[in-house]
């Protein structure tokens, strides 16, 4: 749930199946590509996945800001640990 907060969602790479489920508890099913985004109200619940055959690359913007989160490509938040170690092979 974007509880709390909006979120917008920018497609970069590959291909993602969006659904939200609204406040009237009305499911929307949506398909991304690249150069798609997709806006969420705060009270939208919503599942991502990668359902291209391509790796999925996705800014995602929140508002308010609450810092920045890299995932690794099953959706998880990669660790402080793992982050350090990939922004460590970027000058």
């Amino acid at each position: 749930m974007s509880e709390g907060t909006s979120q917008l969602f920018f497609v970069l790479q590959g291909q993602a199946t969006l659904t939200v489920v609204d406040a009237a508890e009305a499911h929307h099913v949506l398909v991304l590509e690249a150069g798609d985004t997709a806006l969420l109200a705060e009270s939208e619940y919503y599942k991502l996945g990668n359902t291209g055959e391509d790796n999925l690359v996705v800014y995602r913007v929140r508002s308010p800001y609450d810092g920045v989160a890299l995932y690794d490509e099953g959706g998880r938040v990669v660790s402080e640990e793992q982050r350090a170690r990939i922004e460590s092979d970027y000058p």
